[in-house]
C-alpha cells in the first residue's frame, strides 16, 4: 500500500474516534509527518497501525491517554527516532520541487505586477534585467523562504499536544506573515543593480514562471 492509500484510510477510520481521542491522535499524526526528515511510507504505517489500535482500545471504553500514556509527545518523540530517514534522492527532489514553486510564483507574480503596469500606460514592455542582481535575489531570496518554511515547521509541531491560546496563536501568525514579507521587500530594495543588462519582453518572466510551476508539479509527482 502507497503513501496515498494510507492517508486514504486514516482519513476514513479517524472519524470513529471519539471526540477526546481524536484530539489526541491529530496531535500525534501532526507531529509525525511534520518528520519531514522521515520516511513517508513508513511514518504513515505507524500512524495506521497506532489509529488502529486507539480504535480497538476504545471499543473496549479505554481513552487515548491509557494507550499513549500521560506524556503522549514523549511517546510520538521515541516513536520519530526510531523512523527510518528518508532516502536522499527523495530529500533532494523535495528540495527542487519547493524551489521550483517557490521562484515560479516570484517570476509569475513579477511578470504579472509588471503586465498590469504595462496595460495601465505605467510600464514598458521591454524590461532591462540585472543578470548580477537577479542571481544575488534569487539566491538570498530562496534561503530566505527555506528559513521560514523550516522555521513554521518546527513551530508547528512546537504546538502539538499543547493548548496555545488565541492571543498568542494570532500573534505568531502576524509574525510568520509580517517577518518574511519585511524581509523579502528588504532583497528586493536594497541589493542595487548589479552585472550584466539584459534586455527581454515583459512576457518573459511570465513564460518562465509558467515553466518553472510546470517542472515542480512534474518532481511532485514524482515523490
Amino acid at each position: 500500500m502507497n503513501e496515498k492509500a494510507l492517508r486514504k484510510e486514516i482519513d476514513e477510520k479517524i472519524q470513529g474516534l471519539t471526540e477526546e481521542n481524536r484530539k489526541v491522535y491529530e496531535d500525534m499524526l501532526a507531529y509525525l509527518r511534520l518528520s519531514y526528515n522521515k520516511s513517508e511510507r513508513e511514518t504513515e504505517e505507524i500512524l495506521l497501525e497506532l489509529l488502529n489500535h486507539l480504535l480497538e482500545a476504545q471499543k473496549a471504553g479505554k481513552s487515548a491517554e491509557e494507550i499513549f500514556g500521560p506524556d503522549p509527545k514523549r511517546l510520538a518523540k521515541q516513536i520519530v527516532g526510531e523512523l527510518p530517514a528518508l532516502i536522499p534522492s527523495k530529500w533532494l527532489r523535495m528540495i527542487a520541487m519547493g524551489a521550483a514553486y517557490f521562484f515560479a510564483v516570484g517570476a509569475l507574480l513579477s511578470g504579472g505586477f509588471d503586465l498590469v503596469m504595462y496595460l495601465l500606460g505605467k510600464g514598458s514592455w521591454i524590461q532591462e534585467v540585472h543578470v548580477g542582481s537577479v542571481v544575488a535575489k534569487s539566491v538570498v531570496s530562496l534561503m530566505i523562504g527555506f528559513g521560514f518554511a523550516l522555521l513554521t515547521l518546527h513551530y508547528m509541531r512546537w504546538s502539538c499536544f499543547r493548548d496555545v491560546r488565541k492571543a498568542e496563536e494570532m500573534l505568531i501568525t502576524g509574525l510568520f506573515a509580517i517577518v518574511p514579507t519585511g524581509a523579502f521587500m528588504a532583497v528586493i530594495y536594497l541589493i542595487p543593480p548589479i552585472g550584466p543588462v539584459l534586455t527581454v519582453p515583459l512576457y518573459v518572466s511570465l513564460i518562465i514562471g509558467a515553466g518553472l510551476f510546470m517542472l515542480g508539479y512534474k518532481l511532485q509527482k514524482a515523490l
